[in-house]
């Protein structure tokens, strides 16, 4: 594997990281603006877990692969 497809696989995995991210956020938004549904307590509880997730996968990402990116680019 050349260093160019390891910044590329690095540069995806982070941007579905924050598409989950972010995904999770929405269904939170979307629970807040109709509290009274029923689907609302479900979604508000799934968005905060998948946007937790989102959120500590892309964070893990950057602690894992920058210091693998700086090594590739010495």
């Amino acid at each position: 594997m050349t260093s160019s497809t390891f910044v590329w696989i690095a540069l995806i995995f982070a941007a579905i990281c924050l598409w989950q991210m972010l995904a999770g956020l929405a269904k939170m938004r979307r629970a807040k603006a109709d509290p009274r549904a029923p689907e609302a307590p479900i979604l508000r509880r799934f968005g905060q877990i998948q946007a937790i997730a989102g959120g500590a996968m892309l964070l893990l990402n950057i602690l894992f692969n920058l210091p693998l990116l700086r090594l590739i680019a010495s």
